[in-house]
């Protein structure tokens, strides 16, 4: 570790600020009484790597395990996958009745794109709470398992937040909010904003008002 950078107290809170805790996030969740308006996932999932359905498998478990699976009408999945393993996908997903494929593409380049825009589609058709997530992390479960194992535990908290609190992430959009997630930020001047991982919740009709830039290029994760 970079012991300089701990001595400028203005880095504290480029390192901590993840870790602070809303302490609202108890009462609004006590708030909940249920919703009608429906709840729908967004899911991308990149399965061009060896051991890809290690990872798949866990974070739809976890959907399940956290009770969220029980109270969403559908995971639209886009995935990113070769042909050869089509038949390990179809078997993988066969215990989950809820989830439907938008599409599947072997073009690795079109990383998480097709499936954002996927769901800013569907948010011009439905008003709905709905939540977004991918594979975190892994294109390194092969290549570098020190680094996986990191980038593992950013996601496991991520997805604590998205799976396990998502009565508290359904309140806080009842309650105006537009966006829910870990780690918000302002960058670049406030030019751009973004959010912990780009794991989210969001209203429809926020998300078919933004602008999604398709011009970004980085390495599929």
């Amino acid at each position: 570790m970079n012991f300089k950078f701990l001595k400028d107290k203005k880095n504290w809170e480029k390192l901590l600020f993840v870790y602070r805790h809303n302490k609202r996030n108890n009462l609004i969740e006590s708030q909940y009484r249920g919703t009608t308006k429906k709840i729908y996932g967004f899911y991308h999932a990149y399965c061009m790597c060896e051991k890809w359905e290690k990872l798949v498998e866990e974070q739809l478990e976890h959907l399940v395990s956290s009770g969220l699976y029980d109270n969403i009408d559908c995971l639209f999945t886009g995935i990113l996958i070769s042909q050869k393993d089509m038949e390990k996908l179809e078997k993988l997903l066969s215990k989950y009745s809820k989830v439907k494929i938008l599409y599947t593409d072997d073009d690795s380049s079109l990383l998480e794109f097709k499936t954002l825009m996927e769901m800013q589609k569907k948010s011009y058709e439905e008003t709905f709470f709905g939540f977004y997530f991918h594979t975190k992390g892994i294109t390194w479960l092969n290549t570098d398992p020190k680094i996986y194992s990191v980038g593992n535990s950013w996601r496991l908290m991520n997805e604590y937040f998205l799976f396990d609190k998502w009565k508290l992430a359904v309140e806080t959009l009842q309650q105006g909010a537009n966006l829910y997630g870990t780690n918000y930020q302002k960058i670049f001047n406030d030019k751009f904003r973004l959010i912990g991982m780009n794991f989210f919740w969001f209203k429809s009709d926020y998300v078919a008002n933004v602008h999604i830039n398709r011009e970004i290029s980085t390495p599929t994760e």
